[in-house]
């Protein structure tokens, strides 16, 4: 065959692992030269979000890694190939074309870091739900704090006209709603005029 196309891989009963561990071999497809080939590279979760490649199982050093985290989707190379079981994970920097060695080993894969990518997922929906959360209850507070100031200076002002917070806040209601006030504050603006009455009173 043409050393660009997928070839089998020897059966591997890795896929029966716990979805949480998720490694096993497959074959990935290279980015290099004019007709990329696909190479057998051990592959294994690492970190909770990162898919690590290497050579041989038995490697330390990877070769490379899949982050799940920036993973758009998982899902089988279309069109399907009968007998490759294609797949490939899907990211905004690259699509990594991947091939199992079986039909139950291919949907291990995309079951297992579609999982994950949901988990993902589901996390940053739940961290920035906590945001806007505390963003706000750190309003509501800055509100009770401005409706305090306002309550103190407003009981100051009722207390200096000599009436009642209530009646101050209705004298207000009726202005805004333009009916004449009939309240302390109107008694105290007629008071100038009576003076001058009340002393000539006085004299005679």
């Amino acid at each position: 065959p043409c050393s660009h196309a997928p070839l089998p891989v020897e059966q591997d009963t890795s896929h029966s692992t716990a979805m949480a561990s998720l490694e096993g071999f497959l074959r990935k497809k290279g980015v290099k030269g004019p007709r990329p080939s696909y190479k057998k590279r051990w592959f294994a979760l690492r970190d909770q979000n990162r898919i690590y490649y290497y050579e041989k199982k038995t490697d330390t050093a990877a070769k490379g890694f899949i982050d799940l985290k920036e993973a758009l989707s998982v899902v089988p190379t279309e069109p399907a190939k009968k007998g490759l079981f294609l797949f490939q994970i899907n990211t905004p920097r690259r699509i990594y074309h991947l091939q199992a060695d079986s039909q139950s080993s291919m949907e291990y894969w995309i079951q297992g870091a579609s999982d994950i990518i949901r988990s993902l997922a589901s996390n940053e929906d739940v961290e920035r739900l906590s945001a806007l959360l505390e963003q706000a209850n750190n309003r509501i507070q800055a509100l009770e704090g401005q409706l305090k100031t306002s309550r103190t200076a407003l009981e100051h002002a009722a207390k200096k006209l000599g009436v009642s917070v209530d009646e101050l806040t209705a004298e207000g209601g009726s202005r805004a709603g333009g009916a004449a006030p009939a309240t302390a504050a109107s008694a105290s603006a007629a008071a100038p005029e009576a003076a001058p009455e009340a002393e000539a009173a006085k004299t005679s």
